[in-house]
This record gives structure tokens, C-alpha cells and sequence, in this order.
């Protein structure tokens, strides 16, 4: 049946409804156009963040780029994520020239470290935990013209934790804070050999160049005192081979002496894989006390 006016309302009426029809149709049109269900218009809340743990593992689609300390002197402020580990290791590290005092009397040391050991568990996303173990070391000390060789199994051990400050998922600028202690396990006595706090930095000045600097106030409890401050820069060797090449400088400050003495690092990085990266270089003392040549070759691996 052809729709039909109703004569007995008035024209008005119609008007009305038409204009009051189309100006709903203005003001809300989404109800009108869609065939939603009221069940599809309640708004769903956003999935909450996980919170990874030691017992709750980052899983390896969420993992960061790794980011070792090794090899230079300046630390990374990134730690490992969280209830993951890292391993970073010396295969062979020769230390030639090393000078130091005992009394008063002048010692010259020369020493080989066999994987020398850097363990790190990631506490949280922005805490982990690090042992330091080197495995076997051999040493050769000169003292009043008298030479003395040693093999020493675990020689020392030492416990660091890094805690990231800013920075931590991949920001330009990253800070962090890491306190430690070493002890010198061929003690009987007297074992605490070193205690301090660093202060690692890094900037990203672009996609394969960044800058890293590092304050570190330490020494042997009662007895010595060191401020040691290092800035290193890294940079693209060969891009297609993802090998990179890092320089350094460090410079000490020993307040019972109240000298300066500095030193000279330089190295190349490969990374073959995500996961693992291949280091090597060399360490030179520029005064008496630093070591005169440190070199060493090493890897670091995250499981």
C-alpha cells in the first residue's frame, strides 16, 4: 500500500518529525548507521603491562639490544633484563708492566688470566646482579730482584650490582649507578681489596656511533683512595659485517700520592648474532703506575 499522508494532522506536524528526525541524525549518526550490539559498544580496557621478574623471564620477542661492559673500562648503564643471564668472559687476558707498592717497595707484575668472569642475573628491569670470577690466573712478580711464580685458581672474587637510573628501553641518553666490592681470595687476611661506586653514562649520537663516560670513587678500605674517570666512543668499522671499533681514555687520581696517572684503550667489537658478541684489544699505561700493556680477547653471551 503507497504511503499516505494523514489529512486530519497538519502539515506542521509532519514538518516537525522530519526536521527533528534529521537533526538526530546530525548530533549522533553513529547509532543510526550501525547495527552495533549494546554489547559491542562497552568500552574494554587496555591489557595491563607485565611486570618481568626473576621468576617471571623477559621473553626473547621482548628482550634489549645486549649491551655488555666489557671491553672497555666505561661500564654500560643497561643492565640485563630481567630473570635473564649474561655472561661476559676474558678468554685471555695478558697483563704485562703492572706496578704497584707493597710497603713502600716497588712490585712489578706481570699476569695471565684465563677466563676471567663477569656472571649477571637480571633482578628486575632495572636492577641486576654481577659476580665477578676469574677462573685461573699466573703471575710472576718481581720484588727486590727477587722473582716469584705463581698459578692461582680463583685468585679473587668480587660482587657488583647495577642499577639503572634513566634510559634503561632504548632512549638516546641512559644513566646508571654500581656499587661493588672485590676481595683477593690468596689472603689469609686482610681480604677486602677493593670497595667503590661508578657512575656509567652513555649518548647515542646516532645510529652507530655513541660516547660513554664513567666517574668511579674506590680504593682498599683504611688505606688507599682512587677517582678514576673514562670516556670511550664507538663506531662502525664495517657495516656489513656489524663490526664496530671502540677508543678510550681513563685518568686516575691517587690522593695518597696526590698524582695523575692515565692510560689509552683501543679495540674492535664484532657481532655475529643477537646474542653474542667478540671483543679484542689493548690497554696501554701512559705513567709508571697504570699497567704498561693489558690485552686481552674475550666474548659476552646472554642465555
Amino acid at each position: 500500500m503507497p504511503f499516505q499522508i494523514n489529512q486530519s494532522l497538519p502539515m506542521k506536524f509532519y514538518l516537525i518529525a522530519v526536521a527533528a528526525l534529521m537533526l538526530s541524525f546530525l548530533l549522533n549518526p553513529v547509532p543510526l548507521l550501525s547495527q552495533e550490539t549494546p554489547d559491542d559498544t562497552i568500552e574494554v580496557p587496555p591489557p595491563k603491562v607485565r611486570k618481568y621478574s626473576l621468576g617471571n623471564p623477559v621473553p626473547d620477542r621482548r628482550l634489549r639490544d645486549l649491551s655488555p661492559d666489557r671491553p672497555d673500562y666505561t661500564e654500560s648503564p643497561i643492565t640485563v633484563d630481567a630473570g635473564r643471564a649474561q655472561i661476559e668472559t676474558d678468554f685471555v687476558l695478558f697483563d704485562f708492566g703492572g706496578n704497584f707498592f707493597d710497603e713502600d717497595r716497588p712490585v712489578y707484575l706481570d699476569n695471565v688470566v684465563v677466563l676471567n668472569n663477569i656472571i649477571k642475573v637480571g633482578l628486575s628491569q632495572q636492577v641486576d646482579m654481577q659476580l665477578v670470577l676469574p677462573l685461573l690466573s699466573f703471575r710472576e712478580e718481581q720484588l727486590d730482584s727477587q722473582t716469584q711464580l705463581s698459578m692461582n685458581f680463583v685468585p679473587a672474587a668480587g660482587l657488583r650490582f647495577k642499577f639503572n637510573l634513566v634510559g634503561n628501553n632504548g632512549s638516546k641518553f641512559a644513566l646508571g649507578v654500581m656499587p661493588y666490592g672485590i676481595v683477593d681470595l690468596l689472603r689469609s687476611e686482610d681480604q677486602l681489596e677493593d670497595v667503590g661506586i661508578a657512575v656509567p653514562v652513555s649518548y647515542r649520537l646516532s645510529q652507530d656511533v655513541s660516547i660513554g663516560a664513567m666517574g668511579t670513587a674506590h680504593g682498599k678500605p683504611g688505606k688507599t683512595f682512587f677517582t678514576d674517570h673514562s670516556l670511550s666512543v664507538s663506531f662502525p668499522i664495517l657495516n656489513d659485517f656489524d663490526l664496530k671499533g671502540f677508543g678510550e681514555v681513563v685518568t686516575s687520581f691517587w690522593y695518597e700520592e696526590y698524582e695523575w696517572h692515565y692510560s689509552a684503550n683501543a679495540g674492535i667489537i664484532y657481532q655475529p648474532v643477537k646474542d653474542i658478541i667478540i671483543d679484542a684489544g689493548a690497554f696501554v699505561g701512559l705513567t709508571e703506575l697504570m699497567p704498561g700493556l693489558n690485552v686481552f680477547t674475550g666474548v659476552t653471551f646472554r642465555l
